[in-house]
């Protein structure tokens, strides 16, 4: 008999780095959603393994939940083909109780603990700050629930952003509770008792029965070995699914587009991380467009929007590749404003219960540096050939007329997004507008609003595209788009920051600063762009 392991280590991401250059190489590439995907698929085919152990390492972290329902639905689908699945951490916290709740068996390191607090998230607001150090903001808006220009527009936490987050996390935090409780056999009072601040030792949570068994993974691996049970390693990971056979099978690709999505080509923006250029996404979408070989599309989303031209050029594209193939769009841990405006595609569209979703609205943020510059005795002079040539300049504050020149472009850019948005969904624009004002949802939430059709994750979409294709699940081959390559300097540099977790924190906080001060980065006009969501878990 053999036995897998799986690790699920570093930040979620859906795929691997899609932008290039030396820079971009030296960030953690963390876990990979398609890599486990295509693992636990072939881990299906073995017969011979029989038990796959989950390891799941303490700098695992999913920024959004819907991550850890994706990784669950993998786990139940390996427990439906007969595999014995194991799951160990250190110490158990609510997205390791949620893993392990999918899980046959629970493994906890000797000095763990195991607790239950919640779930939060922190805004940070830096007008004052910036004020203080002489720069000045303008942000244009349209939906009182958009938020993302917030950091620099106010400085403290405002009733809609607070409305529409304190939802959101007790949705969110619903689906969990419901999924421990229900993983473990506990009732929604044992779990209470841990949310008030009991934390257990790892005896006391064996004694509790939410834990099976107290060891070290080497010590429990090692049982293994004793028991003449070998590791199954995967001498590389697949590529795709469905392996060979006498006949090919139809293709659905997973076209997966994880990042902000901006004008141009694809690459690491101070403001916004892994940023994709629509020049260096559509080539991908007309290739797949081309492809005989491919039956189906799933559009796979994990992105919070960025410039609103370049959303509508990947949305034009996307439409154009709908109507000779069955899209399916899957919506990730965020498809939110242009995650959501290019999410306007396909055939059915499908969000987990704790996808965040929606914010379709518009904004445009405007920085200048006139007194920070004058403060450091910096002048300048401008030439220009017409009354608003230098609009937007970050060496000046916007006069009245501009700004009515930007109301009514992000009224216009917000009109077009609710119109075509509302049509897409055969829905009456009032009616639409109702839900939109830029404010965010869960994906439950979502689906009950007409914001997506169904509940589900990428099983589900894989299943009804390949229904589309005229196909059955079992019978299709899957296989993730785009194939990004990077050079061999970027492989080596890639290689030798693998697990540098000093340099990872080094770039995160260089990066906060830049979000702050990079007025090159904003001053760019209308943008579909939503607040980021990194939520915290204990």
């Amino acid at each position: 008999m053999k036995y897998a392991v799986l690790v699920l280590t570093g930040s979620y991401r859906e795929t691997g780095i899609q932008t290039h250059g030396l820079s971009t190489a030296a960030g953690k590439e963390g876990f990979r959603f398609d890599h486990f995907y295509l693992k636990t698929e072939a881990l299906i085919k073995k017969r011979k393994v029989q038990k796959v152990l989950i390891e799941c390492r303490q700098d695992f972290s999913a920024g959004v939940f819907s991550g850890l329902e994706e990784i669950c639905e993998r786990i139940e689908v390996l427990k439906q083909n007969g595999k014995e699945v194991f799951f160990h951490a250190a110490s158990y916290g609510v997205q390791e109780l949620y893993l392990a709740a999918a899980c046959s068996y629970r493994l906890i390191h000797p000095m763990g603990t195991l607790r239950f607090f919640g779930v939060s998230q922190s805004f940070v607001f830096a007008s004052r700050l910036m004020r203080r150090i002489g720069i000045d903001s303008e942000v244009v808006r349209r939906g009182r629930y958009k938020s993302a220009g917030d950091l620099y527009r106010t400085d403290y936490l405002e009733d809609p952003t607070r409305e529409q987050y304190e939802r959101f996390l007790n949705s969110a935090a619903e689906t969990l509770r419901n999924g421990i409780i229900s993983g473990f056999g506990k009732t929604s009072e044992d779990l209470s008792t841990l949310e008030n601040g009991l934390v257990l030792t790892a005896g006391e949570a064996a004694d509790s029965s939410w834990i099976d068994e107290i060891v070290t993974l080497s010590d429990f691996k090692g049982r293994w070995e004793d028991q003449k049970d070998r590791e199954f390693s995967f001498r590389k990971i697949p590529s795709k699914t469905g392996g060979r056979g006498l006949l090919p099978k139809k293709q659905v690709a997973v076209l997966v587009f994880e990042g902000a999505i901006v004008d141009g080509k694809s690459r690491r923006d101070p403001m916004m991380g892994q940023a994709v250029g629509a020049e260096s996404f559509i080539p991908h979408i007309r290739k797949l467009r081309e492809s005989k070989k491919v039956k189906a599309v799933v559009l796979r989303i994990n992105s919070g929007g960025g410039s609103a031209f370049a959303s509508e050029d990947i949305a034009s594209e996307l439409r154009l590749l709908s109507d000779e193939k069955p899209v399916i769009v899957s919506m990730s841990e965020v498809a939110g404003s242009g995650g959501y405006w290019i999410s306007c595609c396909g055939k059915k569209t499908f969000a987990l219960p704790t996808t965040l979703t929606g914010s379709i609205g518009v904004i445009s943020i405007y920085l200048n540096w006139y007194r920070l510059l004058e403060n450091a005795g910096i002048t300048f002079g401008t030439i220009k050939t017409g009354e608003f040539a230098d609009t937007g300049s970050p060496f000046r504050k916007l006069t009245e007329k501009e700004k009515q020149i930007i109301e009514t472009d992000i009224d216009n850019m917000y009109r077009s997004f609710l119109s075509m948005a509302a049509e897409f969904r055969d829905m009456p624009e009032e009616q639409l507008n109702a839900v939109a004002q830029g404010r965010i949802w869960s994906g439950t939430d979502a689906a009950e609003r007409g914001l997506v059709d169904a509940e589900g994750g990428l099983n589900a979409a894989i299943a009804e595209a390949a229904e589309a294709a005229g196909s059955v699940p079992g019978k299709v081959s899957v296989r993730f788009y785009p194939e990004v390559r990077h050079g061999l300097a970027e492989r080596l540099i890639m290689n030798m920051t693998k697990g540098d977790d000093e340099s990872a924190e080094a770039v995160r906080k260089v990066s906060g600063m830049m979000k702050i001060l990079t007025a090159a980065a904003v001053n760019t006009g209308p943008l579909a762009l939503m607040e980021e969501a990194i939520f915290r878990w204990n």
